[in-house]
């Protein structure tokens, strides 16, 4: 079950993960 703030930390940690990728790159 998806709580808000797993929601929340998910998105923020694929968020950071692909800003990321798009610096190294």
């Amino acid at each position: 079950q998806w709580t808000s703030i797993n929601v929340y930390f998910y998105v923020l940690v694929t968020h950071c993960f692909i800003c990321n990728l798009e610096i190294l790159n």
